[in-house]
């Protein structure tokens, strides 16, 4: 599992997506393109 400062990679680039984008759409079309991908966990933090 990559990480970057202590922090899992993956969760960090979606907390940064979310900082351009805060929308409800935009989270839902994260949280689909996440769990399609396979980070459930992610997902579930948004």
């Amino acid at each position: 599992m990559t990480t970057l400062n202590g922090k899992v990679l993956h969760e960090a680039l979606l907390l940064w997506c979310m900082t351009h984008d805060p929308s409800d759409r935009f989270r839902g079309i994260l949280i689909s393109m996440f769990e399609e991908l396979g980070y459930e966990d992610a997902a579930k933090r948004l």
